[in-house]
């Protein structure tokens, strides 16, 4: 079963591109569970952060989402498998 995240504060399609729309803090969204092709990953490594694939119906399509922007049931950020993270090195 799909986790529900809220959105820990206002977010909008400028600051996120992938966003369907703007959200207020405390809207929901469901863990999407499909495949990503990829997308997860590659928003990861472009924009810097944690992300995870999100969706508005479970069987409608997905969209990603920085982790930071979320809290889960318990108030933390989203974890697990689903999401993917960089380590960015430093020289």
């Amino acid at each position: 079963m799909a986790k529900l995240f809220t959105f820990a504060r206002d977010v909008s399609p400028e600051e996120w591109n992938t966003l369907p729309r703007a959200f207020k803090a405390g809207e929901t969204v469901l863990e999407f569970r499909g495949y990503d092709y990829g997308c997860v990953r590659d928003d990861a490594m472009y924009g810097g952060f944690e992300t995870i694939a999100c969706c508005l119906d479970p069987d409608g399509s997905f969209f990603t989402v920085p982790v930071h922007m979320l809290r889960d049931e318990s108030g933390a950020r989203p974890t697990g498998e689903y999401t993917f993270s960089v380590t960015k090195r430093t020289t």
